[in-house]
């Protein structure tokens, strides 16, 4: 979201109040670092809601328990502020906000534009959030061309790679290892092995940055590897205000297939493994990577994901299905 945000004239974004969910503070100071990056007079505040649904939470609880609490925190955050535009892209504190604000258009209280824009993971269907909003916003955004033909309300955003050239993957320097805000505790565990840091450093790399999440596996067997010399580090932590400083120092990225992940890596020209979390409910990794194949060349890692980037890509994948054991076989074959 800041990344779009970034880059609309602030002038028509004024003044700004960006929602926030109980139990983000990464959301929180993101954006309070984006705002200070800005200068200026302060022209922003920032609101914490409920938390419409938490990851793996049934459809039964979130619509009984959490939903309405956040609905409520909603309306009266739009009667406080009365803005003039929602502009959201996808999670579901956005959902509450704008169901919200169509009711008060109905009651004719204040009309509120909703401008929302479909995540770009979202490939073969719309997110749950999408699908809801769909029939109420004023201007929804689709990143992929499928979707532009399924809800033909929708305005087709065509996304293209800087400039389709390939990405060389330098056997030097650091290799990041990310799960991103959420867990990914099979990759985690794949990579948590002295033959993962054998082969890393036969391969020529430096150092190695497992960065893991919310899951319940931290990597504890790769620490003991750091060199005593220091020419060989591994560094662990959990979530980081700013991935981006880790993603430029590192020659190779094994991740997640979280669009964030995806298109930052993309954006700062590093090779990346995506490993994709099928554990997720309503899980957008796999779409993602299948239909990757006009931004970059990714590699994929287990049976499933290797069949489905065959037959929706039509491009030969490394390896086979059969040699695809996932994230608890041998990870770093692929890196060669």
């Amino acid at each position: 979201m800041l990344k779009l945000v970034n880059h609309i004239p602030l002038d028509y974004l004024s003044p700004r109040v960006y929602v926030v969910a109980e139990g983000d503070p990464q959301s929180r100071q993101r954006a309070e670092l984006f705002e200070s990056g800005k200068g200026g007079e302060k022209k922003h505040r920032i609101e914490i809601v409920p938390r419409t649904r938490e990851v793996g939470q049934s459809w039964s609880s979130t619509l009984t328990r959490t939903a309405p609490k956040s609905l409520l925190a909603s309306i009266f955050l739009l009667l406080d502020h009365r803005p003039d535009v929602i502009l959201c892209n996808g999670p579901g504190t956005c959902v509450p906000f704008c169901l919200a604000s169509f009711l008060l258009r109905i009651l004719r209280i204040k009309t509120i534009r909703i401008l929302y824009v479909e995540s770009f993971a979202c490939v073969k269907r719309l997110s749950v959030s999408g699908r809801i909003l769909y029939f109420i916003a004023d201007l929804f955004f689709v990143q992929w061309p499928h979707l532009h033909r399924l809800y033909p309300k929708s305005v087709y955003i065509p996304t293209e790679s800087e400039d389709g050239g390939k990405i060389t993957v330098k056997r030097e320097g650091r290799v990041l290892i990310t799960v991103g805000s959420y867990y990914h505790d099979d990759l985690l565990a794949a990579i948590d092995s002295p033959e993962f840091v054998r082969v890393m450093k036969e391969l020529g790399y430096t150092g190695i940055d497992v960065q893991y999440g919310r899951g319940k596996y931290t990597p504890s067997v790769i620490q003991r590897h750091t060199a005593p010399d220091f020419e060989w580090q591994i560094d662990v932590f959990g979530l980081v205000d700013d991935l981006s400083k880790y993603i430029k120092r590192s020659s190779l990225v094994v991740g997640h297939a979280g669009a964030g992940t995806i298109l930052e890596t993309l954006a700062h020209r590093k090779p990346l493994i995506v490993v994709p979390n099928e554990s997720l409910m309503n899980n957008h990794q796999i779409q993602i990577v299948s239909h990757s194949g006009g931004f970059c060349n990714p590699t994929l890692c287990g049976e499933d994901t290797a069949d489905t980037g065959r037959e929706d890509r039509g491009t030969d994948q490394r390896g086979s299905a059969e040699d695809d054991k996932g994230p608890s076989g041998d990870l770093s074959r692929h890196l060669w």
